[in-house]
């Protein structure tokens, strides 16, 4: 028989002892992360229905993990119910709890429109599963509704079923969905993966190299560079005229998949999803020379527009110590300098919106002060270098998710002769 605690209702076989917390906190511990969170490589595979589309930034499906309680998930008109939601996660997880966040659903002028009825599967062998119910029952409107896991469950894949609201003829809604858990093994290392990929926004194809991205789609001859940061590639991109503008897209690790947001103008304006191609031969036209490009990312991005966004150098949480993994990065930086010794730069750091203005000025002026005294250390004249803090004050990405703020981060280094 299931057993019946609180409103959820849970096989026995699948997990004893779940409980209903109501609007309680489940906070992770130090260990602990939100594995469903877009910003810890979670990957949309696959939804039913969304209001929203690719150009959208608000009521879209991705919404849901982007740690952003006022962007939300709504369903197509008279597409209510049901809705499912596939997600893969970054890698194996222990999950010991759900949250579902209906908090600033359109509830108080449109009753009943707040997602109620779910149900929750998990499978650890294969995206096709088997999978294994592990939660049904109804969630609150205008709160956030939680349950814990006494006994945690292993998973790779969440499949997340809406299965009613709370009575409204036209839509349903969610703000928010999590899972926290235990990484139940290490992160794998960055596979090299270079391919074909249908998307949203059309035809995509993808250089991946030891972390380095590079690539083109079909719309608006966009190009993009970038670096895979763990699950997550963070790109800039570039389309016909001035357009430009970043991106924050997790990958599946065996790159078939990924989903994530892409900016302009500092603001979320809409999703940027794909799978790998079952036609790897139809390249875009732009392919070929980035196949059989020579130049590091750094000496292209400067050779052609005279500023590069330093994404691969990286810094210990809450100071200028540059990490190891940034030796790639700073020796690409040092090459280019030493083959143009008649150019000077300036490198100007940027943070993210946490904390005041004049600490993240402070923090970022010491971060390019940083990359120059490596530079300097490592052969390269102090006259040719500068450096500039310029804080939170020219965003690439909003700051109200992760991924923006992850996008904000970010050392340039721009030509100035």
């Amino acid at each position: 028989m299931p057993l019946i605690i609180g409103n959820f209702n849970v096989a026995r076989t699948a997990l004893a002892g779940l409980f209903y917390l109501g609007a309680m906190n489940v906070t992770a511990t130090a260990q602990e992360m939100n594995a469903l969170a877009l910003s810890n490589g979670a990957v949309l595979k696959s939804y039913t229905s969304e209001y929203g589309g690719r150009g959208s930034s608000e009521w879209i499906a991705l919404a849901l993990i982007d740690g952003n309680p006022a962007v939300g998930w709504s369903s197509e008109q008279f597409k209510s119910a049901p809705n499912e939601f596939l997600f893969e996660l970054e890698r194996d997880f222990s999950l010991k709890s759900f949250s579902f966040d209906n908090t600033r659903t359109d509830e108080p002028t449109h009753p009943g429109i707040s997602a109620k009825s779910i149900e929750i599967y998990v499978s650890a062998d294969s995206e096709k599963g088997p999978y294994k119910k592990i939660i049904s029952g109804e969630i609150a409107a205008g709160s956030v509704s939680e349950v814990a896991l006494p006994e945690p469950v292993a998973a790779r894949w969440v499949k997340l079923v809406i299965a009613g609201n709370g009575g409204h003829q036209e839509y349903t809604e969610l703000m928010e969905f999590s899972a926290i858990g235990v990484p139940l093994e290490e992160r794998a290392p960055s596979q090299n993966f270079t391919g074909v990929y249908d998307t949203n926004w059309g035809r995509f194809f993808l250089k991946h190299k030891d972390g380095e991205l590079d690539g083109c789609y079909d719309h608006d001859a966009g190009t993009f560079s970038g670096k895979q940061v763990d699950g997550l590639m963070n790109i800039e991109w570039r389309e016909t005229g001035d357009q430009t503008g970043s991106a924050a897209l997790a990958i599946t690790d065996d790159g078939t998949s990924f989903s994530g947001l892409w900016y302009e103008n500092a603001q979320l304006q809409g999703t940027w999803a794909g799978v790998l191609s079952a036609d790897q031969l139809s390249k875009p036209a732009c392919a070929v020379s980035l196949v059989e490009k020579k130049k590091t990312q750094v000496a292209a991005a400067l050779d052609t527009y005279g500023v590069a966004k330093l994404y691969g150098i990286y810094f210990d949480f809450d100071s200028d110590a540059i990490k190891p993994a940034s030796a790639k990065t700073l020796a690409d930086v040092k090459a280019w300098l030493a083959a143009n010794p008649g150019k000077t730069v300036v490198f100007e750091g940027h943070t993210d919106a946490k904390g005041s203005d004049d600490y993240n000025q402070t923090l970022s002026a010491k971060r390019a002060a940083a990359v120059v005294l490596w530079l300097s250390a490592n052969g390269i004249g102090l006259n040719r270098l500068s450096h500039t803090g310029h804080g939170e004050a020219f965003p690439v990405a909003d700051n109200s998710t992760e991924n923006g703020r992850s996008l904000n981060r970010r050392v340039e280094m721009k030509v100035l002769n």
